[in-house]
């Protein structure tokens, strides 16, 4: 049953009380409320669940508490006061020692997850982690942790873990994973993973400064004992007093701050969200929110505001949107007291309970199921613990009355209402009196009471059965027992029943199932005792039970939620049917399988509840399935990463309009199903619970009856309009139209009409008999009919636009669906062969319809006669059944199915047609943009002209300009207006040169030449504007205009209209400007202009070409023309005979340069015959090459020197033979013509001519000659010859390195791959000098001298040269280093690196790799700085012997030098960069240095 929040307030045995603090224990479901009073101390009660106080149960203390924490399992309180004490009370009374280690006031108290630890903070920002022993006792030798974070702590929350799925959940997942879920498996896997990395002890510790009107927090994490890790900070505008916080899920942490919104922060992200109060549902527009729980077994967030009010956020997950604050939904405020602020506010963990301080008073409210019955034509609602809504169909009475006892249920039969708590049971009797007034018409009065504490009661009749202590009691309404049934012993206790009819069904705790007869005075089982364990799994327990009306059929719901048994009583077997399984069944072609899987496939991952027979049809059944937590999971994990790990909702959360719009995901279901005679349930009918119910209470054909969460928000408007047609029709004044509207209206209020009354104002029995044989309408039934504001009944589809159903109809309908349920078409016409009514036929189309049964409808329409929809079925016939599915939905009216339809079957075509049709537009124009562009123009043109129609002008034209077609209709719609204005304004807002043109004709048809001619002006039509400046006498305008534009189209009308005027040599030139050659052409023909033909003809096509040549080649000593536009147009051959023929040898030089081989080779040989006779061999050679006779051009050149390019050689390559006797003839022209580009300085094109003869020497040489780095350096790199290594490396040598960064490493590579490793050796010794002598590097140059050493002595024979070049490179090496170890002396020590120094000039080797002016240089600049100019002298001397005194400079620094000369009296020589070749032991140097860049390594070769 739907839930209701009760209120219940808490009994105080203290006066005056000031409730401050308040904690539920997390699992015992206590309660502990502190009072605290400065004058008096603290008091600290204790309450049940129930609101009950324990009175054994009390703590007092002089001192005032601050906060309270709860062991989450054992019975003991942690409580921390104002004075630093923290006090452990365990229950009963019995306190614990406390202890003092806080000096100030203890701020927040927080256990761990399993209560070994607990953690403390007080107002001078002191936070400690105790460790709790086995008796939860803590001393100052239990503190682990001790840590100051300098502000004070306003809270500390235990982290959650991300997991908190029940045991249940767990079986129900491996279960589904047994069964080859893989889905269902890694889930499983994820949450044990999970479970097992759950952390001991996480809080959340939160500090903040508090200004008047800000707060400063600063959320920080304590996890596993270390130390406080910051975790997010900022600033909560608001007032402070009013703050609270908790922790959302695993990362969101929520609060208020005396605002009218919840602001919530995910810690591991930082992004934020709110979530706001409405007006709409009871909230005042100036509320505001001072205090925050939440609840995560159910995932709901609750709020107390300054009015009074709670408001609670259900969390919703929704997969349409990743918008996380679409997934909270806002409920109605629950009202507690009016006006009094809430200042606390906590969930219970266990159970749905939520406690509410009020400061002077607390309350608890209870989320109660909301109790509701139905029986005999008789409803009744619980809507608070004292009142309940009573609808007597029977006496068309809807009545709210309030009793005097608090109940828990309640049960119904006829004209009696049994009510019942855990302490009595209460039975009133319900007597209509019509002759009072409606709030008087129906009397209650109490028919007996009596104590007892049953969990279950059942009213039938005169008698009531009571389940209480596992047994069922029969007792008259006094309390007096008649009769009691039981089970056997080994049976178990009796735990469960329900009452159809006559028969009783009553189920075990062991799983044992009786059913009885009540219509009897003696009261006895029929058949057997069933035990369900011998036909399902293993039960635990019975859920729920449920009969037929004849009691032949009994439904049972087990503990394994899966499970539906269905058992037949006649026959006394049947095994179960695993109902949660049924949607993995692989549909097959059947028609009626297919229907009942698609059924199935919403069903998967369900468990049902509510299970419920029809009371006269013993074939209907009809339940609630509701989402697994399996596939919630499965809704979370599909959702936005943001939304997986929120917080785990609970299966009874509700999906909203959503989810209603999508079966599988809806949270509930409602499927009726129908039990065949062999025992198997076949689903009927399966559609979303709509949002506004509860929970379904009975099933009595036609209706389904529910009980509606609020007053259904069109029920006001509906039921003034049902008032004001009863009015009406008991004038006999109807309204037509009033009529076809509720008629067509889909909600209805439908109150039975008052059976005739007898004289004393009471019903007579005959009409009643009569009314239970036949209902009557006003109207139609539609889908839905509003009974009240808490009764809704929904149309079952069979009786959809039925008004009058008698027996004879509901049986063959049901007879009909029965049989088509079960496949058998034949049996379902044979039972409605008789009805005759169209309306019934409708019916049974649509119940076809929604079945998915095409050959079905199809002969309903015939027996509609509704020709049009047979004929449109037809023209489907071969198309798939869901698109005749559709068709006949179409024409059935059915128009929500018909789109629901054609969205399954991906049909966006059809569906945006069907859309049109109804004047969806905004649907079919969003339909085709996402799915069907290549109908969008069209829907937008069709969208223009419905708009057209009814006359909006403005959108008409814009979706008009949308479809491309605006030139013309839009002009078609004004002018159908005879609004030219109107397009006039269109025009020049739309700026369109086509619409423009279209006003310049209309202007230039009605004689106004200045207005067409602005219209051609602004269309930039050049053509229209000279054609009306000729047609108006103003030629000279027209010829500016052309000149001004060019435009090829007005330069024809010009050239037309000299041509009339005669003025043919301007007609010429205009149709060259025009490019009408051909017109030019005739005119100069015609008037014999050669001269101006042959340039013209120049311009033209090749046909006007030709056609010239000929034109001249008629006339006498025109033969030079002639033969130039054969040339011209491509008849080189004709050109060529022309020319030898008429002896034109001067034009045969032009043809030459433009002969290729698609001429005739007789007649370029004879041109080049020509040629050579004139000693023009390079002509020659060009034609023979032209012709491909490359050998004869190759000799040629090469006999006559013929100057060369590398085009011209590309051509006198002759083909590579495959033969080797042609092969060696190829390779020695080749070599031939190599030989002679290189002579003529063509050194690339050589270079190929080599490569083709197979000489890569000289290949290379010649791209050595071109200078070419970039392909001396590809070609070494693919020749693999150590030839031509050695050559492309000695030639990188010599180059410039600064521009070839890439020659230095090239070089290497080369000599390694020519194994040359001497001259590798000497390429590394030749770095070394360079980079001793041009940038006295010397860690870079006995880098490169250990190279080469290395190399050279890994690498090749040993040779007497080999052992002297290793000796020289050792000393080299070794004199090196002892020069920068000195050095590096000196920089540390200049005394003792001077003296080292110094010793080095004593070795006269050590000059061998060392210059000796870099030593010198270093003693000279440490004496002269020190004014030892003497040594300095002496060392200058020395220095003269190695290198010319003008050089001096490039080692000393010229102050210092001139300062030195200067004391001794000496001449300075002018400074002068050294010459290499004058440099001591520099023999090997290069024309150009470059400096080795300092990341170059001498140790790197590709190889």
């Amino acid at each position: 049953m739907g839930t209701q929040y009760f209120e219940h307030k808490l009994e105080c045995s203290i006066s005056d009380p000031h409730f401050q603090l308040m904690e539920w224990h997390p699992t015992l479901n206590i309660l502990a409320v502190a009072s605290v009073v400065s004058q008096s101390g603290t008091h600290i009660l204790f309450y049940t669940e129930d609101g009950e106080q324990d009175e054994t149960n009390k703590i007092q203390h002089a001192s005032n508490a601050q906060c309270l924490s709860w062991h989450p399992a054992k019975k003991t309180l942690a409580i921390g006061f104002s004075n630093g004490e923290l006090m452990i009370h365990g229950g009963s009374n019995r306190r614990l020692e406390s202890v003092i280690v806080h000096k100030t006031c203890i701020t927040a108290l927080a256990f761990n997850a399993d209560g070994t630890r607990l953690l403390s903070c007080d107002q001078e920002g002191l936070v400690i982690i105790w460790k709790a022993d086995s008796l939860v006792q803590v001393s100052q030798s239990s503190i682990l942790l001790q840590q100051n974070v300098g502000e004070t702590v306003t809270f500390a929350i235990l982290k959650t873990s991300p997991s908190g799925r029940s045991d249940q959940d767990y079986r129900e997942l491996a279960r589904a994973a047994v069964s080859g879920d893989q889905t269902a498996l890694d889930m499983l896997a994820q949450t044990t993973s999970r479970k097992e990395s759950t952390e001991t002890a996480t809080f959340f510790v939160g500090t903040d400064r508090v200004s008047n009107m800000m707060t400063q927090y600063n959320l920080q994490l304590l996890e596993r004992g270390q130390l406080l890790q910051p975790t997010i900070s900022g600033k909560l505008s608001g007032r402070p007093a009013d703050s609270d916080y908790t922790l959302v899920g695993t990362n969101f942490f929520a609060y208020v701050t005396g605002e009218s919104t919840i602001r919530m922060i995910n810690v591991s992200s930082t992004e934020n969200l709110m979530l706001r109060l409405n007006t709409e549902l009871g909230y005042a527009s100036n509320e505001n929110l001072v205090c925050i729980t939440y609840c995560q077994t159910r995932g709901v967030l609750a709020a107390g505001t300054d009015r009074g009010n709670i408001a609670l956020w259900l969390y919703v997950p929704n997969h349409r949107t990743t918008d996380v604050e679409k997934h909270w939904r806002l409920n109605r405020a629950k009202s507690i007291c009016n006006g009094v602020p809430i200042r606390l506010i906590k969930y219970c963990p266990q159970r749905n309970c939520l406690a509410a301080n009020l400061v002077s008073q607390v309350y608890v409210l209870t989320d109660e199921l909301m109790s509701a019955a139905y029986r005999d034509n008789l409803a009744i609602v619980q809507l608070s613990p004292t009142t309940v809504h009573m609808a007597f169909f029977r006496y068309s009475v809807i009545k709210e009355d309030t009793l005097d006892m608090p109940f828990k249920n309640l049960s119904v039969s006829k004209n009696h209402i049994a009510i019942w708590n855990r302490k009595q049971v209460k039975i009133y009797e319900l007597i209509c009196d019509a002759s009072k007034s409606d709030e008087e018409k129906i009397q209650r009065t109490e028919k007996g009471s009596f104590t007892c504490t049953p969990t279950n009661v059942i009213l039938f009749d005169q008698i009531l059965f009571i389940m209480e202590n596992g047994r069922i009691n029969v007792m008259s309404f006094q309390g007096t027992s008649r009769q009691q049934l039981t089970f056997a012993q080994n049976e178990g206790d009796a735990c469960n029943m329900n009452l159809n009819g006559s028969y009783l069904v009553v189920g075990s705790t062991k799983g044992f199932v009786k059913v009885f007869d009540v219509s009897r005075r003696d009261i006895r089982a029929l058949g057997k005792t069933l035990n369900v364990n011998n036909h399902t799994p293993s039960v635990d327990s019975i859920r729920e039970l449920a009969i037929n009306c004849n009691g032949t059929k009994v439904t049972v719901l087990t503990s394994q939620k899966d499970v539906v048994g269905n058992f037949d009583f006649s026959m006394e077997k049947l095994p179960g049917t695993e109902y949660g399984l049924i949607g993995q069944n692989q549909p097959s072609g059947n028609e009626t399988e297919r229907n009942s899987s698609a059924i199935n496939k919403i069903l998967y991952r369900r468990y049902p509840s509510h299970m419920t027979w029809d009371p006269e049809d013993s074939r209907l059944l009809a339940l609630e399935v509701y989402l697994s937590q399996q596939k919630i999971d499965l809704i979370l994990t599909s959702d936005d990463e943001k939304t997986q790990d929120l917080l785990r909702s609970s299966r009874n959360f509700d999906g909203g309009d959503e989810y209603n719009n999508n079966d599988e995901l809806a949270e509930c279901i409602v499927v009726s199903m129908l039990c065949t005679l062999d025992n198997q349930l076949f689903p009927k009918d399966a559609f979303p619970r709509d949002s506004y119910y509860r929970q379904l209470i009975a099933v009595r054909i036609p209706f389904y009856f529910f009980v509606t969460r609020e007053k259904h928000p069109d029920f006001d408007k509906h039921m003034k309009t049902q008032k004001t047609l009863q009015s009406k029709n008991d004038r006999n004044l109807g309204d037509d139209n009033q009529l076809t509207a509720i008629k067509n209206s889909r909600i209805r209020i439908q109150i039975p009409k008052l059976d005739s009354l007898d004289s004393s104002g009471l019903v007579q029995s005959s009409s009643s008999n009569h009314q239970q044989n036949s209902i009557s309408y006003d109207t139609e039934l539609n889908e839905t009919v509003v009974y009240s504001e808490y009764l809704t009944g929904k149309t079952m589809p069979d009786f959809v636009g039925v008004s009058v159903i008698d027996k004879n109809i509901v049986d063959a309908i049901m007879n009909f669906s029965y049989h088509l349920t079960l496949g058998d078409i034949d049996s379902a016409f044979k039972a409605i062969k008789q009805i005759k009514k169209e309306s019934v036929w409708e019916n049974l189309a649509r119940m076809s319809v929604l079945s998915r049964r095409a050959d079905v409808a199809k002969i309903c329409l015939g027996k509609m006669g509704l020709f049009r929809g047979a004929r449109a079925l037809r023209a489907v016939e071969h198309d798939k059944p869901e698109v005749k599915i559709a068709v006949l939905a179409i024409h059935l009216n059915m128009k929500e199915e018909a789109e629901k339809i054609l969205l399954q079957s991906k049909r966006y075509d059809l569906l945006n047609q069907f859309y049109q049709s109804i004047n969806e537009w905004d649907k079919a124009i969003d339909i085709s943009l996402r799915h069907d562009r290549i109908h969008l123009r069209n829907t937008y043109y069709n969208y223009a002209k419905y708009l057209e129609q009814y006359n909006q002008i403005e959108k008409a034209v814009e979706f008009y300009e949308k479809s491309g077609t605006q030139q013309n209709e839009v002009r078609r719609l004004y002018l159908k207006r005879k609004d030219m204005s109107g397009y006039k304004e269109y025009t020049a807002k739309q700026n369109d040169p086509k619409l423009f043109c279209w006003w310049g004709r209309y202007f230039e048809s009605r004689g106004k030449v200045e207005e067409a001619l602005g219209c051609y002006r602004k269309a930039n039509d050049n053509l229209s504007l000279c054609r009306l400046l000729c047609d108006n006498d103003q030629p000279t305008k027209a010829i500016e205009l052309c000149a001004d534009t060019g435009d090829k189209a007005a330069c024809y009308h010009m050239a037309r209209y000299f041509e009339k005027k005669g003025d043919h040599k301007q007609a010429i030139a205009y149709f060259q400007q025009a490019s009408a050659i051909s017109n030019a052409m005739r005119l100069c023909r015609e008037h014999h202009l050669d001269e101006y033909m042959a340039n013209i003809a120049i311009q033209g096509t090749s046909d006007d070409k030709l056609e010239a040549a000929r034109y001249f080649e008629s006339l006498p000593m025109q033969e030079d023309r002639a033969i130039l536009l054969y040339h011209k147009a491509g008849l080189t051959s004709k050109a060529i005979d022309l020319a030898f023929k008429h002896e034109r040898y001067s034009a045969l030089a032009q043809i030459a340069d433009s002969v290729g081989k698609s001429h005739d080779s007789s007649q370029v040989t004879r041109m080049a015959d020509y040629f050579m006779q004139l000693k023009q061999y390079d002509k020659a050679v060009d034609l023979l090459a032209a012709i491909d006779r490359v050998d004869e051009a190759a000799d040629l050149a090469i006999r006559n020197e013929i100057p060369l390019t590398e085009d011209l050689l590309e051509r006198l390559s002759p083909a590579k033979p495959i033969n080797d006797v042609d092969l060696q003839r190829y390779q020695a022209t080749c070599e031939k013509l190599g030989d002679l580009a290189a002579s003529q300085g063509v050194y690339s094109g050589a270079a190929k001519k080599y490569l083709d003869a197979g000489n890569k020497m000289k290949s290379m040489r010649a791209l050595i000659n071109s200078g070419d780095v970039e392909k001396i350096t590809v070609f070494a790199n693919v020749a693999r010859n150590r030839d031509v290594y050695l050559l492309a490396a000695d030639y990188l040598k010599s180059l410039n390195w600064k521009k070839y960064p890439d020659a230095l490493q090239n070089i290497m590579n080369f000599y390694k791959k020519a194994k040359a490793y001497e001259k590798l050796a000497q390429f590394y010794d030749m770095c070394a000098q360079i980079e001793i002598e041009e940038y006295k590097d010397y860690n870079k140059a006995l880098e490169a001298l250990l190279e080469a050493y290395k190399t050279l002595k890994e690498n090749g024979e040993n040779t007497f040269t080999k052992d002297e070049a290793l000796q020289e490179l050792e000393l080299k090496c070794r004199n090196i280093k002892r020069f920068i170890d000195a050095r590096d002396r000196y920089s540390e020590d200049p005394e003792q690196g001077a003296r080292e120094l110094a010793n080095l000039l004593g070795d006269q080797k050590i000059f061998v790799g060392v210059h000796a002016g870099d030593i010198y240089g270093i003693l000279i600049d440490h004496f002269g700085r020190r004014e030892k100019f003497k040594q300095a002298t002496m060392l200058l001397d020395e220095l003269q012997a190695h290198v010319p005194e003008k050089y001096f400079s490039h080692y000393i620094n010229p102050n210092l030098l001139s300062a030195i000369y200067s004391a001794t009296g000496r001449k300075l020589a002018p400074p002068t960069t050294p010459p290499k070749e004058e440099i001591e032991n520099g023999d090997h140097h290069l024309a150009y240095a470059e400096e080795i860049a300092d990341n170059s390594s001498y140790g790197i070769i590709d190889d």
